[in-house]
């Protein structure tokens, strides 16, 4: 059966991790926002902009610190390698492949949290 090459994988979960880790580094800028709004020491810079600031990080927070937007797009792509190929799981299809390739640290969480772990081996350090 026809599956997508080694190569076009590569690609897009390296594009999605890129865009996990991304997200992920928004939210912790919000938060430094935030912190400093705190830190102004001066009341009234503080009651007016603490609240919409907060607002904000919180809702960064919930939206795109879940990998449930995420989910969608990686069980299609996990499941297209799983069911047309010979393979039972991601990790025996990534063993099989010619090249050694480890997959991006934060692919591996989203795969993970869509049903589609990776052993440890074949998972890069996270950056």
């Amino acid at each position: 059966m026809a599956y997508i090459d080694l190569t076009n994988y590569q690609s897009l979960i390296n594009d999605y991790a890129d865009a996990r880790q991304q997200t992920l580094s928004a939210i912790d800028y919000l938060e430094t926002a935030v912190q400093t709004v705190v830190d102004l020491d001066v009341l009234e810079p503080e009651l007016d902009l603490l609240r919409p600031f907060y607002d904000t990080y919180l809702l960064a927070s919930d939206t795109w610190g879940s990998t449930t937007t995420y989910n969608a797009a990686v069980r299609a792509l996990q499941n297209h390698i799983i069911n047309r190929s010979d393979y039972d799981d991601v990790d025996d299809w990534l063993n099989a492949q010619s090249i050694s390739y480890r997959v991006p640290y934060y692919w591996a969480e989203l795969s993970e949290a869509a049903g589609f772990p990776y052993s440890a081996g074949n998972i890069a350090p996270q950056p």
